[in-house]
């Protein structure tokens, strides 16, 4: 029974030593294993704060290049307009004009009568564009001030027609990089279409 009970003592105290290494054991592990899981975490926002950055990025050069085209196409739809309604006032023959107004804090495309009467039959339009775009114009036809793009009531442009073209530049970017016009052909007519001339420097700023 001596024996017995050492025996068992002795059984008791290595079962015990061999559990409390098994317990150290685990624990450092579960340390390891913490430690590895905060620095896949910190990995993971890592590369999703990367991609983000990215994301954005890419969306705001979209959002700057979506800015510029719709420019473009308010001012071609402009000069449209203004044409319609020159031919429209045939009876009064009041001339129509496009022009741009880069006073206020983004550009503005009005397209008004030449005196700038307003009329109620036919009034005038603003067209707000972008604070991130900025207009110039190297529209030039006689009398007509610099930059304005005028049509009589047979929907010819006025005085000695030089083609020109407005010029729409991003205020963001290189606008080497990153620019659109609306170009009106030399003739009388004034043929209008999207698109810079082959080669067109950059245009100077409206005087």
């Amino acid at each position: 029974m001596v024996l017995l009970d050492l025996d068992f003592v002795v059984g008791g105290q290595t079962v015990m030593k061999a559990l409390s290494s098994l317990r150290r054991f685990s624990q450092g592990s579960k340390q390891s294993m913490q430690g590895f899981t905060l620095l896949e975490t910190i990995a993971v926002l890592a590369i999703v704060g990367l991609l983000s950055a990215v994301s954005v990025s890419s969306g705001y050069n979209f959002w700057v290049r979506l800015q510029v085209d719709e420019a473009q196409n308010n001012i071609y739809s402009a000069i449209r307009t203004a044409r319609a309604n020159a031919r429209s006032s045939a009876g009064s023959g009041t001339p129509w004009v496009v022009r741009i107004e880069n006073s206020e804090q983004s550009p503005v495309v009005i397209i008004e009568d030449f005196g700038g009467q307003c009329r109620d039959i036919l009034p005038c339009e603003r067209i707000s564009l972008s604070n991130l775009v900025r207009i110039r114009s190297s529209i030039v036809a006689g009398d007509v001030p610099a930059g304005q793009l005028a049509y009589n009531s047979r929907g010819t442009r006025l005085g000695e027609a030089i083609g020109g073209r407005f010029e729409i530049q991003s205020t963001v970017f290189d606008p080497d990089d990153l620019r659109r016009c609306v170009t009106v052909s030399d003739a009388l007519i004034g043929t209008v279409r999207r698109g810079c001339p082959a080669g067109a420097p950059l245009m100077t700023p409206i005087p």
